[in-house]
């Protein structure tokens, strides 16, 4: 079983992980066992959809607390990040700027600073996400907060995804590459909204393609 978890750990996206985690809970007989591959699997995916979204307490730029409820009335995209976490300059905020941008009429964005203290969450937040629309928020200790326990947010995930529909419940699984089609497909179908898809490259007029090299 670990050595199961762990495969789907390096690949969480694999999609036959509910397949194994089924055929596991059938053969194993111990409860105890079968809680701790359910927090194994959380832990992989994030929490199972149609779940109520666990009610944390954040705090604001400005100090005040507040909770992700009082977030309700529009579906939200969580955004857990850190300073340390790689690439979040250079792959995440372009395209955060460019979703939040386009859905904004229609979504809320919580953008969870993970980082140790309130200081550096003050310096993260006004570095990395400038300019992109969402309520920026801090989770008190970082990877030791009551977020990530009940979001299973650790290190090595980060940074994620996940979004949660207007009644509060979980409405897809963690994604680590807010690019994904999946991701995109979910917000889609939240907000009522159809996001722009690349058009296919168009050959210049006149241009006759390259001759295919015979066998």
């Amino acid at each position: 079983a670990a050595f199961v978890a762990t495969q789907f750990d390096l690949n969480p996206q694999n999609d036959k992980l509910d397949q194994v985690m089924k055929v596991l809970n059938e053969k194993i007989k111990s409860t105890s066992v079968k809680a701790d591959l359910a927090k194994v699997q959380e832990a992989m995916v994030g929490i199972k959809v149609g779940t109520p979204v666990p009610d944390v307490e954040l705090i604001k730029q400005d100090g005040k607390t507040t909770k992700l409820s009082e977030m309700k009335g529009k579906p939200t995209l969580l955004v857990f990040y850190a300073s340390w976490a790689p690439g979040m300059v250079e792959r995440i905020t372009p395209v955060l700027k460019e979703l939040t941008d386009f859905y904004k009429s229609k979504m809320n964005f919580a953008l969870i600073n993970m980082d140790d203290n309130a200081k550096q969450f003050g310096k993260t937040s006004k570095a990395l996400m400038n300019g992109i629309t969402g309520t920026n928020l801090y989770a008190k200790g970082g990877l030791k907060s009551d977020a990530a326990q009940k979001f299973a947010i650790y290190g090595f995930k980060l940074p994620s995804f996940m979004v949660i529909d207007k009644d509060e419940k979980v409405a897809s699984k963690v994604f680590f590459n807010n690019a994904d089609t999946q991701l995109i497909e979910t917000l889609n179908k939240q907000t009522g909204l159809t996001a722009p898809t690349a058009p296919p490259a168009q050959m210049p007029q006149g241009t006759a393609p390259a001759p295919t090299p015979e066998a």
